[in-house]
């Protein structure tokens, strides 16, 4: 696929994944991997994901940006997610917020509609329905409805007559969606919204974060295996060191509060820091000759001081296969 990376400027392909993760607070809460270069067409099956391992039953709303704004996953978020509330735009929605797209006489939005169904546009021709049509989705495999508008062979004047015309001398013609319109008009609505605007405004410092981490500063741009499932470990480990530095960094946590305390203190810090890295290896990766090393250090792990921590990092492991 292609890579934003493109040093060369020639549009060169790699192989490559798609990683789609889930965040909250900069927490990863689920990641997947996908062939597919586009984001709209990996929405659905993550949040299958996310709904069968119970992660999606704790939140209430799902944000996204425009890429995976489309009519098929705002339909599957109407159909399968009506409980909750998203906030996601369509690829259009902030070119449609400017000035100069409501005033473009072009743009069938800005054209006056009639009650009885016939489009007016700005130099005054007119377009009256004619006939529905379908056009199935080759990606997805839905089935969209149309409705098709076409301009009368005669109009009011001449000059209106001619301009009802293209360029090859046909009638022209538009092509309406109602159920994407609508589909449209709620997330407009709901972006719109004060709750919606402070929603959406914490995307950008939740989400975009973590990538650039992952990048500049644990220094993975690229994995350290080949195959779907050994990328998917290769990115997990990476995931779980994120969420593990940000929690620690987050609680502020001193050593003394869950090391034991001695004359090397600095060298205290390394040792127990490493046996909780490796304990915790074990227990999803690690062949069975390293229970000796997991045996030794789960019992020093039983101090009181620490039980939160280790409780926090077990649980931290078992969100990812």
């Amino acid at each position: 696929m292609h890579m934003k990376e493109d040093h060369m400027k020639n549009g060169q392909l790699k192989p490559g994944y798609n990683i789609q993760a889930a965040t909250t607070n900069q927490y990863i809460v689920d990641f997947a991997l996908f062939p597919n270069p586009t984001d709209f067409r990996t929405f659905e099956p993550f949040l299958d994901q996310m709904k069968s391992r119970g992660i999606l039953d704790k939140f209430q709303n799902i944000v996204a940006d425009a890429g995976y704004g489309s009519e098929y996953n705002y339909s599957i978020l109407e159909e399968n997610y009506s409980d909750k509330n998203y906030q996601i735009p369509y690829t259009q929605y902030e070119k449609e917020q400017t000035r100069k797209y409501k005033k473009d006489p072009s743009k069938v939005d800005n054209w006056y509609y009639n009650e009885e169904d016939y489009y007016v546009d700005k130099s005054g021709v007119r377009f009256n329905f004619k006939y529905y049509s379908q056009r199935k989705d080759q990606s997805t495999g839905m089935v969209r409805n149309f409705k098709i508008y076409e301009t009368d062979e005669f109009q009011l004047t001449e000059e209106l007559t001619q301009l009802a015309k293209t360029k090859t001398g046909r009638q022209r013609q538009i092509r309406y969606n109602p159920n994407w319109q609508y589909l449209k008009e709620k997330a407009k609505e709901t972006l719109q919204s004060e709750e919606g605007k402070r929603i959406y405004g914490c995307r950008k410092s939740d989400m975009e974060p973590i990538f650039g981490h992952m990048k500049s500063v644990f220094g993975m741009r690229r994995t350290h295996l080949r195959g779907k499932k050994k990328v998917e470990t290769d990115v997990g480990i990476m995931f779980m060191t994120m969420n593990l530095k940000k929690y620690g960094a987050n609680k502020k946590v001193k050593p003394s509060n869950f090391h034991f305390k001695n004359k090397k203190h600095r060298n205290s810090l390394k040792i127990m820091n490493f046996c909780v890295f490796i304990s915790g290896l074990k227990i999803e990766f690690l062949p069975r000759h390293f229970s000796i090393c997991f045996e030794f250090h789960y019992h020093r792990l039983q101090h009181p001081r620490i039980q939160n921590h280790r409780h926090c990092i077990f649980h931290t492991f078992s969100k990812f296969p």
